[in-house]
């Protein structure tokens, strides 16, 4: 089993296991094999590992650390085995935070219930098994609860046959009013099932229904398809029932695109885009609704174009790394942008350094984690300037400095946060003290 990994940028990510039959390890109440479960049923115990811990580090400095414990294993004795656990509690062992996954063994371990600090949510599903022994399980509904803005938000789900949500009905309310918002999104498909051909799901006609203080607004998308294909041909946008717009589009025997042409509301006269295509793949050109033309040549081995020639005949030749990122563009009046990924251990790990003929250079330096700790911008005299981000044990943004030159910043903006990561106070370097009133509502 997978103990530790090191990334190229030095996290270190560790994984500690226990046996779950071990009364005396190193995890106290590691696992209790407490489900009330009858034949073909039965409560597991036995050597079977489990995830004990896992923690992240950086520099020696421990980022996240999670303790884990198990309640109520259940082993199938006619041949389904091990269907999982009744209970899973994750322990957040610096942030002092529990959270509790209560799951269904029974019903091909559906999420039940997750309970956080910060919120709660119930889930009931449909479950059926057929005589060919195919399951069906869908999601009916979920009841989710912010505890920290009172508000719940209820989804109620319908399906056709082959498990496509044809309704979804979001109920928002909060606990001190009657105030209630209800979006309804009915969703019909097209459903080909034949010894030809096999095409399930495809959308055909979604309406929105938004309704607030006896109030609704309804919004309407139709997709039409290429007969026999996926591909859509047109659509039509409606609001209140009336059309508000129009797409249509036309493809090759290949599948690519040729046109995407649209038109508001009545209009007959569609407007847009035309393409042609290189090796039936590649777009070769590409005529906007004006007639002006931009033609693409010189793909590379990632499918990227390395010359592009505009309607003025303005050339860009590209250049791209072995990520098939761009690292260098050159225009025909001379301007060259460049863009570079370099490591840099004294400031972070890496900075992105961006520049154009003619402009200031920017780097962005990041740390290990791939957060902005800095951000330079070179000046006219070739000093830079820089704006310095810092962040605390948890991972938010804990000071910003104002703009600085030289090697270290001197005044900062400073952030304070509560136990859920809200912000509460936000100090400034003239001592101005801003404060967050945070209200609790039961």
């Amino acid at each position: 089993m997978l103990t530790g990994v090191i990334n190229s940028f030095g996290v270190i990510d560790k994984n500690s296991y226990q046996l779950l039959n071990v009364k005396n390890g190193d995890y106290i109440d590691f696992y209790s094999s407490n489900a009330i479960v009858s034949f073909p049923y039965e409560r597991f115990q036995g050597p079977l590992w489990g995830l004990a811990a896992k923690e992240t580090a950086l520099n020696g400095s421990i980022l996240t650390s999670e303790e884990y414990r198990y309640q109520g294993g259940v082993v199938h004795r006619q041949g389904r085995g091990f269907c999982g656990f009744t209970k899973i509690i994750a322990e957040d062992v610096l942030r002092n935070k529990t959270i509790t996954t209560i799951y269904d063994p029974l019903n091909f371990n559906n999420l039940v219930r997750v309970i956080t600090p910060e919120a709660e949510g119930n889930y009931t599903y449909y479950s059926a098994v057929a005589s060919n022994k195919k399951a069906t399980v869908r999601l009916n509904n979920s009841v989710e609860k912010d505890l920290l803005k009172s508000t719940t938000v209820t989804k109620d789900y319908l399906y056709d046959t082959y498990s496509n949500p044809t309704r979804e009905t979001v109920t928002y309310t909060d606990y001190t009013s009657n105030n209630v918002i209800k979006t309804v999104t009915n969703q019909t498909y097209s459903n080909t099932n034949t010894t030809a051909k096999w095409l399930i799901g495809l959308p055909c006609l979604k309406t929105i229904t938004e309704s607030r203080d006896g109030s609704s607004w309804v919004t309407s998308e139709e997709l039409v398809y290429k007969t026999g294909t996926n591909l859509p041909e047109k659509k039509i946008i409606k609001i209140n029932g009336n059309k508000v717009g129009e797409t249509r589009c036309t493809y090759d025997v290949y599948g690519n695109a040729l046109t995407e042409v649209s038109a508001p509301r009545t209009a007959v006269e569609y407007l847009g885009d035309t393409c042609t295509y290189l090796n039936n793949c590649y777009v070769n050109t590409r005529t906007d609704a004006l007639g002006r033309m931009t033609v693409y040549s010189n793909y590379n081995k990632y499918g990227l174009p390395e010359k592009v020639v505009n309607n003025l005949g303005k050339i860009a030749l590209y250049n791209y790394d072995d990520l098939g990122r761009v690292n260098t563009t050159t225009y025909d009046d001379g301007t060259i942008e460049n863009i570079n990924y370099r490591w840099d251990l004294s400031t972070g790990v890496y900075y992105i350094e961006k520049s154009v003929t003619g402009m200031p250079e920017q780097r962005t330096y990041y740390d290990a984690l791939g957060r902005d700790i800095r951000i330079g911008n070179k000046r006219f005299d070739g000093t830079w300037l820089y704006i310095d981000k810092q962040y605390d044990n948890w991972g938010r943004l804990w000071k910003v400095s104002l703009p600085y030159k030289g090697n270290t910043a001197s005044l900062w903006n400073v952030y304070s946060y509560d136990d859920f990561d809200r912000i509460v106070s936000f100090s400034e370097p003239s001592g101005k003290n801003n404060i967050l009133q945070l209200y609790w509502k039961k």
